[in-house]
């Protein structure tokens, strides 16, 4: 995005993501993958505060509103968050959807449980950075479905680890929930995902963009 305004055209502008630790992210799925529309659909929304507006879960009725149109199986929709338990009455009629709340998690290895046991995150952001749940998504494989904004369309890795719209519509969204969750309903795409993200967020990887960057001015 900064490469592409017209405020800075003579500066040389160089984008280096920060560093994640894979060692411990791990793609440990032991459910069964999604690979059916009979198949339970299990959606993960995840923020710090899920009551931050900013986070979009105030979205979440309309697109599950418009899932359930697109899809026909069982729906499990996993929250995970502080105030988690505030949102689960904006879900208001979407009977059918089997509801998981869970509070904030403070340790790592369940929070890698919990990522490997659903088969896509929703990220409905309306403002945001580099999230950090989407690159925890895709370190364990798990696919990403949402709003282009940010940073995010940085870990799709152009449509092979999620889907994404421009804007937010609903009815687009949940067709690329249905459309998103097949791109990492098998062991061998999973990997596929970790490998592309580890190749873009590895430390040792971001080490030697620095590296290249420093060498490149000591030059000049």
């Amino acid at each position: 995005q900064v490469r592409d305004t017209k405020l800075l055209p003579d500066e040389n502008i160089h984008v280096i993501h920060n560093p994640f630790n894979f060692e411990n992210w791990l793609n440990h799925r032991t459910s069964p993958y999604y690979n059916d529309v009979n198949d339970v659909l299990k959606i993960l929304f995840i923020s710090a505060d899920i009551t931050d507006k900013r986070k979009g879960a105030f979205l979440l009725p309309e697109v599950l509103k418009s899932l359930k149109e697109h899809y026909l199986g069982e729906i499990q929709l996993t929250i995970v968050g502080s105030n988690s338990n505030s949102v689960s009455h904006l879900l208001g009629d979407n009977e059918g959807i089997c509801l998981k709340i869970i509070d904030f998690v403070h340790k790592a290895e369940d929070l890698i449980e919990v990522y490997n046991e659903n088969d896509i995150l929703l990220h409905l952001a309306l403002i945001d950075n580099l999230p950090n749940t989407c690159v925890e998504a895709v370190s364990v494989g798990l696919p990403i479905c949402g709003i282009d904004t940010g940073g995010i369309s940085d870990i799709t890795f152009n449509g092979q680890a999620g889907v994404l719209t421009k804007y937010y519509d609903p009815d687009a969204i949940s067709k690329n929930v249905i459309q998103g969750v097949m791109l990492g309903n098998s062991d061998r795409k999973r990997e596929r995902i970790r490998d592309a993200a580890k190749k873009k967020f590895d430390a040792e990887y971001v080490a030697k963009l620095y590296q290249k960057v420093f060498k490149k001015k000591l030059r000049d």
